[in-house]
């Protein structure tokens, strides 16, 4: 606690111990309800600086520097002092985690958007007809006539984790797993018998690490840019 705290807690602690309002305290120094609502608020307060400070002991008998330092409180106002400090602090957290959340999906929403465009245009360079798209979700033609689909997962921070559909009818053919590079975006195109492998029971999400390039442990090698296992 620096100085400007113990200072505004001491006033306070002195406004309550003599039991009278803001407004006489106000009063008794000279100054007005505004002022010392200024310097005694619980956000953002301004500094009481010396000569109040000083004027505050001399206008109620205390001795020189008594503001400055910390007094026996009463344990109900330290207590709720401690408490209120800790409030504030969530607040402000609060307030920045919200600003961040919001920063991230907004980032997210613009990466998810470049990578499914992305994802489009080699799916038609490789002879594949693109039929239906949305939500990171693909349904495409093959050669054949074959219908397929593929359901997209960009690993971002906070999100390495594909949640697989607990019932094959809800299952896609493939999942496409973006693996963003220094220099280059892949995908790897898992066919839907071999990532059934890599989850279980126990644990249907397949954990994608992109720094050694595995899921569930395995390497996506064998499935990086297989776009003919379509």
């Amino acid at each position: 606690m620096d100085i400007r705290q113990i200072r505004r807690t001491n006033a306070l602690q002195l406004i309550k111990e003599k039991g009278i309002t803001k407004a006489k305290f106000a009063r008794t120094l000279g100054k007005s309800p505004q002022q010392i609502n200024e310097l005694l608020k619980e956000k953002n307060p301004k500094n009481i600086g010396h000569k109040i400070a000083r004027q505050i002991e001399e206008s109620f008998g205390l001795p020189e520097q008594w503001l400055d330092q910390k007094q026996n409180q009463d344990e109900s106002f330290t207590a709720f002092s401690t408490v209120l400090d800790s409030y504030r602090q969530a607040e402000r957290l609060a307030a920045t985690y919200t600003q961040a959340q919001r920063d991230w999906l907004k980032g997210r929403k613009h990466v998810t958007r470049q990578i499914e465009d992305e994802l489009e245009s080699r799916l038609l360079e490789n002879g594949l007809q693109l039929l239906d798209s949305g939500n990171s979700e693909f349904r495409v033609a093959t050669p054949s006539k074959s219908l397929v689909t593929i359901s997209l997962f960009i690993p971002m921070p906070g999100f390495t984790g594909w949640l697989c559909p607990p019932i094959t009818p809800m299952q896609p053919d493939f999942l496409a797993i973006a693996l963003i590079g220094d220099y280059c975006l892949d995908f790897a195109f898992i066919p839907r018998e071999e990532y059934q492998v890599l989850r279980s029971k126990e644990k249907p999400r397949i954990d994608i690490n992109t720094k050694d390039g595995t899921a569930s442990g395995k390497s996506l090698e064998p499935w990086v840019n297989r776009f003919d296992l379509i």
